[in-house]
């Protein structure tokens, strides 16, 4: 189900002081219009809630 989604996708690693993107479907790869490789181990820049 999620490699295959037609909805963005991404998974992130649960160190809360920076977020890493872990896995990134082929939605989200289309969404962000950058290829898979350059996305991984990067930090999350989109807007995250926080508590």
């Amino acid at each position: 189900m999620f490699t295959q989604s037609p909805v963005g996708l991404v998974v992130v690693d649960s160190d809360l002081r920076v977020l890493r993107v872990l896995r990134v479907n082929t939605a989200s790869e289309g969404m962000r219009g950058a290829p898979v490789e350059q996305l991984l181990g990067r930090p999350v820049t989109w807007p995250t809630p926080t508590e």
